[in-house]
C-alpha cells in the first residue's frame, strides 16, 4: 500500500523477514508516508521482527500478523 502523492517524501529501506517485506524509514522517527507494513525496528519494543509471521500467507498483510510459535491457551 503506497501513500498518496505528497510534497513530503520520505526515504526508506526494505527487508524481507519471514516472507513479509517490511519498510524502514531512513530519515524519520515515524512511519508516516512510508509503504506498509512499516517498522521502526521492534514491535512494541518487546520482540524483534524475526518473531513475527503472517497468519494467512494467501491474504498477505491483510490477513494479519502473529508472534512466531505463539500458542494461546
Amino acid at each position: 500500500m503506497l501513500p498518496e502523492v505528497s510534497s513530503l517524501k520520505r526515504k526508506f529501506t526494505s527487508q524481507d523477514i519471514n516472507g513479509v517485506r517490511f519498510f524502514f524509514p531512513k530519515d524519520s522517527i515515524s512511519c508516516g508516508y512510508s509503504p506498509l507494513p512499516c517498522s521502526l525496528g521492534k514491535v512494541w519494543s518487546e520482540f524483534s521482527l524475526e518473531d513475527i509471521e503472517l497468519i494467512d500467507k494467501e491474504k498477505g498483510i491483510a490477513g494479519g500478523f502473529k508472534r512466531k510459535n505463539y500458542k494461546p491457551e
